[in-house]
């Protein structure tokens, strides 16, 4: 059974990620100190950040980086600028694209 986390209210730490345990199902922890920023928490114990961004009216699901080879703050700051870049329509959305990392 798997058991809810709950994330710290400030936002996600980096000792917070490093404790998290790998559970019976996948699990996604928001970033409550950066909006649309998540992390996913695999079976296996894989650590990936992700977010939904709106490009054209469509939602796309993005990968931005694995835990620990992309810190906390490099996420943040990698969401911020795929939030501009979709603003201002130049956000790439190819599968090629969405598996790397930015």
């Amino acid at each position: 059974m798997s058991k809810k986390i709950i994330p710290p209210p400030n936002g996600l730490t980096d000792t917070f990620i490093k404790n998290l345990k790998p559970q019976d199902k996948p699990y996604n922890i928001s970033d409550r100190g950066c909006k649309g920023l998540r992390l996913n928490v695999s079976k296996a114990g894989a650590k990936t950040f992700l977010s939904t961004i709106y490009v054209n009216g469509q939602r796309k699901i993005f990968t931005i980086g694995h835990y620990p080879d992309t810190g906390l703050s490099d996420a943040r700051a990698k969401l911020g600028v795929m939030r501009s870049q979709a603003k201002n329509g130049r956000l790439e959305t190819d599968k090629k694209r969405k598996s790397k990392e930015l």
